[in-house]
């Protein structure tokens, strides 16, 4: 992939990206249920994933050949100039992926280290761990059942329960939580055993995944605030189911919340207090729902607008930016990219990975009739 190429991917890739994002706020704000807001988000993050594999390994449809009218002399100086961009972006995209993926590495490390230092539960909450299991297998047919080996840890460093899932789910309560009301007890599992049980903690990692390729990407970074939303409205209408419980537990999430702005493990886990606004907004929908008299419905529409995000996303795939002016004008499709194409010819599949006019040829075309025309016009 030459520069220019690379320019033309990236630019590519990000309107595709911004297309599915913002396709994917107005569906959720059409359902308005946040369990399905979820899975719509977690979609949306697979699909972005999608997009940047598809943009580089397969070819892309031509719809447009803008720089065909282009004079010789204009046409050279438009393949130097996105040449050089080409390497500037690729150079930046290069260092601030390799630094976000440390960053995640890092934090990732962290919360690893930090489960280290928690303790099991022991004989002393021996009740609480009687009470996580009961909640655990009192969940939905199918999904019990792989949420009966939470490990219930507890640490003195945090404020705030979280969960995190390696190779098994972990449930980390702080030390205080064990002298709350059972209640209480009862209203934070809930949230986070949904976390678990909804594979919440796979989603967070498909989303920082994105986030590192996609570093420069603003709507990307507000579809992951987004998709965080939305989990925590998810657990939290699972944690409760009237109005006794919704004052309960607003009551456990604003004590766990002021103790939880103390030292936390970073970006790898599923906090229940973090951060102040997400909390305000929490506490404020909890009492909309709290004093409105309709029980909310479940909707019914997720799987058809999954498949709808899906088409959307494959239309969008065809979204490509034509910035290379060495493109062939010959032919509708580009060529495979190498490394695609050689891993098919490893399976005796054919692959054209070249254009009908080579890229060097072209451009030395390009080059001598651009010559050609100054030397014309200095006569």
């Amino acid at each position: 992939m030459t520069p220019s190429q690379f320019l033309e991917f990236l630019i590519s890739v990000s309107v595709q990206a911004a297309i599915v994002v913002c396709l994917t706020h107005w569906l959720c704000r059409i359902v308005e249920t946040p369990r399905v807001q979820c899975r719509l988000w977690a979609t949306c993050h697979v699909l972005l994933l999608l997009l940047l594999v598809t943009g580089a390994s397969l070819p892309h449809f031509r719809v447009l050949h803008p720089w065909r009218a282009l004079s010789s002399e204009a046409a050279e100086q438009v393949v130097v100039m996105s040449s050089a961009a080409g390497r500037f972006v690729l150079v930046g995209w290069v260092l601030g992926a390799i630094v976000s993926l440390m960053l995640l590495t890092r934090e990732w490390s962290r919360a690893f280290q930090f489960l280290k230092t928690c303790r099991p539960a022991g004989d002393r909450e021996r009740d609480l761990v009687m009470q996580i299991e009961g909640l655990s297998r009192s969940l939905e047919p199918g999904d019990g059942a792989q949420l009966r080996s939470v490990q219930l840890l507890l640490s003195d460093r945090i404020g705030s329960p979280f969960c995190c899932q390696w190779h098994r789910p972990q449930l980390v309560l702080p030390e205080f939580i064990a002298q709350c009301s059972p209640d209480e007890v009862q209203s934070i599992a809930r949230h986070e055993i949904e976390h678990l049980r909804s594979g919440h903690p796979l989603q967070l990692f498909v989303e920082r995944l994105v986030a590192t390729f996609f570093w420069f990407h603003p709507v990307v970074w507000w579809a992951g605030q987004q998709s965080s939303i939305a989990r925590e409205f998810a657990c939290d209408d699972a944690a409760v189911s009237g109005r006794r419980e919704i004052i309960t537990y607003l009551k456990t999430l604003i004590a766990v919340a002021e103790r939880g702005m103390s030292e936390e493990a970073e970006g790898a886990v599923l906090f229940f207090g973090r951060g102040a606004s997400v909390v305000a907004m929490r506490g404020r929908r909890l009492l909309r729902r709290a004093e409105s008299s309709d029980e909310e419905r479940p909707a019914r529409r997720g799987l058809g607008l999954q498949v709808v995000l899906v088409a959307a996303a494959l239309l969008a795939a065809f979204v490509w930016a034509p910035l290379d002016a060495l493109a062939s004008t010959q032919t509708k499709w580009s060529p495979w990219p190498r490394w695609s194409a050689s891993a098919l010819r490893a399976f005796d599949v054919p692959a054209r990975d070249f254009e009908p006019y080579d890229r060097r040829t072209r451009l030395h075309e390009i080059s001598e009739q651009a010559q050609e025309s100054r030397r014309q016009s200095t006569r």
